[in-house]
């Protein structure tokens, strides 16, 4: 899967994706191994039973990538519902449609309503 936005989620680090982020053209991969409060169940942001995430300053493959996001890294604006769980996602859309259908507040990471 392509790192178009600088980050994603893997649950293991075969040999595989470790061969694929040495051989990559960029500068600085960080990977990062979450736990404690990052992997605490509930809430409703998602992907907390993810144990690692690769971070990049540019677009590369990541083998075995979850597809998932974490709200903080993501600059990928389009991604924002792949950092909440499906329920709480859905759940952040009726509250928008309710309290703002006209579209007054517009953070980075916008709530689509349609």
């Amino acid at each position: 899967m392509p790192l178009g936005n600088g980050f994603e989620y893997v649950r293991d680090l075969p040999d595989d994706l470790i061969a694929a982020l040495l051989e990559s053209p960029v500068g600085g991969i960080e990977i990062r191994r979450w736990g404690g409060a990052m992997a605490a169940p509930g809430g409703p942001a998602g992907h907390r039973d993810v144990p690692f995430s690769v971070m990049a300053g540019e677009p590369i493959e990541v083998p075995h990538a979850t597809g998932g996001a974490f709200l903080n890294f993501l600059t990928d604006t389009s991604r924002t519902a792949d950092a909440f769980t499906p329920a709480a996602y859905a759940r952040l859309r009726e509250l928008k449609k309710a309290w703002d259908p006209e579209g007054v507040l517009r953070p980075s990471h916008l709530i689509e309503t349609e």
